[in-house]
């Protein structure tokens, strides 16, 4: 008769260290997720937005024509002017090509505002699209609502 009680008492520790274990395996599965979308963040954000390589290859393109700006006025001019420090008159642009060169750098500078703010507005909803659910400390099932 001895054997009876200690066997319900059994059960019944068995029973708790497998709802204490079916709670760790979903605790451990969620915190797994998170890992893993931590991860995957983390790889979004150490790649280099469209916009920061455009603006990067703008400013190559603008470094290379003012040197190219900066030889062809060099070159131009005879020897002796270069010496005496006398600088030849630099041919007036027409109003035309001054024109364009104005909407060129108008359009450039609207569409590397545009590609900047685009590519934040992308890593803000991708930071914030998915959000995780919270386990409560000491509660039974994880549940979406709680804070932590």
């Amino acid at each position: 008769m001895s054997n009876a009680p200690d066997d319900d008492r059994r059960t019944q520790l068995e029973q708790r260290a497998l709802e204490v274990r079916s709670r760790l395996e979903r605790r451990l599965d969620v915190i797994d997720e998170r890992r893993q979308q931590l991860v995957e963040f983390a790889r979004a954000a150490t790649r280099p937005p469209v916009s920061v390589v455009l603006a990067a290859s703008c400013g190559v393109a603008a470094a290379i024509l003012i040197a190219q700006r900066v030889r062809s006025r060099r070159r131009h001019g005879p020897a002796w002017a270069r010496v005496l420090g006398a600088r030849p008159e630099p041919r007036a642009q027409s109003l035309i090509v001054k024109g364009l060169q104005n909407v060129a750098l108008s359009l450039l500078t609207l569409t590397l505002r545009r590609i900047g703010t685009r590519g934040l507005e992308r890593l803000r909803r991708t930071s914030s699209q998915e959000q995780l659910p919270q386990i409560e400390v000491g509660a039974g099932a994880p549940s979406a609502n709680a804070e932590s």
